[in-house]
Order: C-alpha cells, then sequence, then structure tokens
C-alpha cells in the first residue's frame, strides 16, 4: 500500500490486498474476512488523516504518528517481505577484479665478495705412527681398540711389543689394509679411534753413539738408514738392499746395534710386560745375550712384502731368520 504518496491510493492497490467492494471476497475464511473489514476500516481513518494534513499544508505534520495511535496489523501468517537483489545492468558484463600478482620469489643468497664455502670434512681418526719397539699413551690407545675389536694385543700397557703387533697384522689383513704392522694414518682411520700424546722407545732409551764399544770387544760400528751396525754386515745389507729395490721392495730398518743399557731397558720393559724372565726371552733377550749388542742383527719392517723377499733372498746376502716367531729380525754371518 502507498499511504505515503500526495494523492488517494488507487482502487488497484486496495483491492490487490482485499479491500475493495462493500465487503470481503466470499472466497476468504471467516476469520480473514474479519480481519478485511478491521483493516479497511482503520485504512479508510488514515485516509481521512491523511486528507486533512493535504488540506492545511502550513502545518508541520505530527510525524511520526504518536505511539498510542493503533498501528495496522501485518498480514496474518505471511512472512516479511525480502527485497530482491538490484539488477544488474542490461548488456554490461559483470567487472572483472584482476587477481593480485603473486609475491615475487625471493633473491638467491650469495657469498660475500671475496668468500669461498666448503663443505664440511668429517673427522679423521688419527695418532702417531707407532710400531713395534714403541711406548706411550698412543700405544695403550691402540691396545684398547684392537682388544674392543676382536684382536689380541696382550695386556693394556702401553707397550708396543710382538703380540700387539701380530694383533694389528691381523687387524690390517682384515681391513685389506697392508699388513705392516706399523699403525699409520690409514690405520689409524680404520680403527676409529684418535690418539693423543707422544710415543718413545722402550726404557727411554737414546740412540747409541758412533764408536760406541761392546764391552771386550772393539768393534766398527757404522750408520745405515740412522742405525748402527757392523761394518762387515753393512757392506752385505747395502748389496741386498740394492737387489731388492730391483724388485721393488724397500728394506728399512727399525733397529740395529744396541750398547748393554740400551738392551737392559729393554729387558726391564720386557719383565713388566710379561711378568717372568721365562716369558721375557722368547721376545727380548737378556743383556750379554742378544746379536745386536755385536752389531750384527737388524729389525727389519714388513714393508711391501719386505719379509717375504727375505726369506727368499737373504741367504744369498749371508743373513738369516734364527726365531720364527720374529719374522722382523734377521741376523748376519759374519
Amino acid at each position: 500500500m502507498r499511504l505515503m504518496s500526495w494523492g488517494p491510493p488507487p482502487r488497484q492497490a486496495a483491492w490487490a490486498v482485499g479491500l475493495g467492494g462493500a465487503s470481503p471476497p466470499a472466497y476468504l475464511p471467516a476469520a480473514a474476512q474479519l480481519e478485511l473489514v478491521a483493516l479497511r476500516a482503520e485504512l479508510q481513518r488514515l485516509q481521512a488523516e491523511l486528507e486533512r494534513l493535504l488540506a492545511a499544508p502550513s502545518a508541520s505534520p505530527a510525524w511520526p504518528p504518536p505511539a498510542s495511535l493503533p498501528q495496522p496489523p501485518g498480514p496474518v501468517g505471511l512472512p516479511p517481505p525480502s527485497l530482491p537483489p538490484p539488477p544488474a545492468p542490461v548488456g554490461l558484463p559483470p567487472p572483472v577484479v584482476p587477481a593480485p600478482p603473486p609475491p615475487a620469489p625471493p633473491a638467491p643468497w650469495t657469498l660475500p665478495a671475496g668468500d669461498r664455502w666448503e663443505a664440511p670434512r668429517p673427522a679423521r681418526s688419527q695418532g702417531p705412527a707407532v710400531r713395534q719397539g714403541l711406548q706411550g699413551e698412543p700405544v695403550r690407545a691402540l691396545q684398547a681398540r684392537l682388544r674392543d675389536l676382536g684382536f689380541n694385543p696382550g695386556p693394556l700397557d702401553g707397550l708396543f711389543g710382538p703380540l700387539t703387533e701380530a694383533a694389528v697384522r691381523a687387524f690390517q689383513r682384515s681391513r685389506g689394509l697392508a699388513a705392516d704392522g706399523v699403525v699409520g694414518p690409514d690405520s689409524w682411520a680404520a680403527l676409529g679411534v684418535t690418539a693423543t700424546g707422544s710415543v718413545r722407545p722402550w726404557g727411554n732409551q737414546a740412540p747409541p753413539t758412533p764408536g760406541e764399544m761392546v764391552p771386550g770387544a772393539s768393534i766398527p760400528l757404522v750408520s745405515r738408514q740412522g742405525h748402527q751396525m757392523h761394518a762387515a754386515l753393512a757392506r752385505d745389507w747395502d748389496r741386498m738392499v740394492e737387489a731388492a729395490a730391483r724388485d721393488g721392495v724397500r728394506l728399512a730398518i727399525t733397529s740395529g746395534y744396541r750398547s748393554v743399557a740400551h738392551q737392559q731397558r729393554l729387558w726391564d720393559a720386557a719383565l713388566r710386560k710379561y711378568g717372568s724372565a721365562a716369558a721375557a726371552r722368547k721376545w727380548v733377550a737378556p743383556p750379554g745375550r742378544s746379536n745386536h749388542q755385536q752389531g750384527k742383527a737388524l729389525d727389519i719392517a714388513n714393508n711391501g712384502g719386505a719379509h717375504a723377499w727375505l726369506r727368499r733372498n737373504g741367504h744369498r746376502f749371508g743373513f738369516s731368520q734364527p726365531m720364527s716367531w720374529e719374522p722382523w729380525h734377521w741376523e748376519h754371518a759374519i
């Protein structure tokens, strides 16, 4: 209904709500007909009030109406009207909103000028080179590690003796290394342990001085590879070294002439290591019983199969191996 227009509402609107005519339509229920009668009466009153207000334009309409005025009841049983959305302009496509641009990728990180990055390298197990005849904390660490890996190095006393060397050789063979009995960088890395500290010869002995004599004899000593030996032995040694080199084998001395004091220190260390003179005697001769003191015995490292070469060729140069359990010990028949 258009109650706020500036003229009387058309009769079409009244008929639209069922108010036209003298009486309500007969097809409505009785309750609805009573409601329509009441609405028609109220509409007539409001229309009369509107005509009165329009007849006096100078007077301000009393709007909004007082609260005491009765309000027209809403349609019975009908939901409140819902307003349809405004129609889109005819012939125009809906506006296209552009999608926001994707975020820019982060700038690649670069090193400052002059810097260089290197991948961290894994720590490599290491320790000083140790071999038979040396002692110290690195030897003790070596013995402990060999025992942990199932190789028997003998007592954990820090003395690199024959048992420790045998365990080292067995370990090296099991890892595909050269079984020379010398623990160097490759063997330390395979052992997986880092040993610190220094090593020294058994008994902390010093190297013999040139011209040192064996008691009761006058022995001419000469030096080869930093070790002293009898001069007659040295001549055959030189020939043997040259012959081995032609076969691609390098002979290296680990021990030569020993003084009485030197031999005594080795003997004392062996007694501590093996616990008795009988056990120590197998590996170290007591002072006065070793051919090292005569300058005619050498201990030779097993570099690149040196011991096997000596067993095949040593006799050609006057050398023999008197003790089968000491493959490094060779004596000369002076």
